[in-house]
Formats: C-alpha cells, structure tokens, sequence
C-alpha cells in the first residue's frame, strides 16, 4: 500500500491544483494514528495546525512564514472519497 497526503487548492484564475508529498512505508502507522485520533468521534480538539519546517545546512531549526489550521473530518464511505 501508498500513502500520499495530498493537498488541494485554486489559483487567483480559479484553477485547481494538487500538491502530493509521498508518505514513506516507516510513517504510514504514525499517519494512521493520526488520523485516527483527531477523527474521534469523542475528541472535542479537532482543529490541526499546519505550518513549514525548515531546517538549514547547520541544523537550526526555523518554522516559515506560512502557517495554517483546518479540521479533518471522516467520509462516510470509501466510495466518497473516490468521488
């Protein structure tokens, strides 16, 4: 099995467009635990930040300027998603 996470947006002229990011074999368990959690039924903090890493040559640690938060919710079926 593949994962990819992949992001969806539009251009100023409305055009769609995707961004896929590959998810290695030795991350797909901590994906699927992710996802798992922040779609609980019971989980009251469904909100998920989202922001950009960048790591320079010497190993400094600096988050970006972009920056942004969504909710993740569960479709119904596996046909929706194919949609």
């Amino acid at each position: 099995m593949k994962f990819s996470l992949v992001l969806k947006g539009k251009t100023i002229n409305g055009h769609d467009f995707k961004f896929k990011v590959k998810i290695p074999p030795s991350k797909h368990l901590g994906m699927i635990n992710f996802l798992k959690q922040t779609t609980r039924e019971d989980n009251p903090h469904k909100e998920i930040e989202f922001t950009i890493e960048m790591i320079s040559k010497d190993k400094k640690h600096k988050e970006s300027m972009y920056f942004g938060k969504f909710i993740l919710e569960k479709r119904k079926s596996i046909e929706e998603a194919n949609k």
